[in-house]
């Protein structure tokens, strides 16, 4: 992910970083804590099952609460839409960067 963005001009995410203290949310796959927008990669693989989508609901739930935009996107997308990924991680960060209106 973080060559795709290299390769569009965009500077990288942290990857693979533990969120939340005493209240651990989880692993997040790609993170950028200063605009506080965290990219999560969902697989068909992990994440179709009710009960996947479901925990996946719960933990998108607990990280806005906390704070943070969660943008999902599907491997495939990476794989074979990488020009769409790239977008909306830069329309996240460009939503957070801006204050509310």
């Amino acid at each position: 992910m973080n060559q795709l963005l290299f390769r569009a001009g965009h500077r990288p995410l942290e990857a693979q970083v533990d969120l939340g203290a005493d209240d651990w949310i989880g692993r997040i796959d790609l993170l950028d804590r200063d605009l506080r927008v965290v990219v999560e990669v969902q697989s068909a693989r992990f994440h179709s099952s009710v009960l996947d989508r479901r925990r996946d609901a719960e933990r998108r739930e607990r990280l806005e609460a906390a704070g943070w935009l969660v943008v999902e996107v599907w491997d495939h997308d990476v794989w074979y839409r990488p020009h769409a990924v790239v977008s909306a991680i830069v329309a996240a960060r460009l939503r957070t960067a801006r204050p509310a209106a």
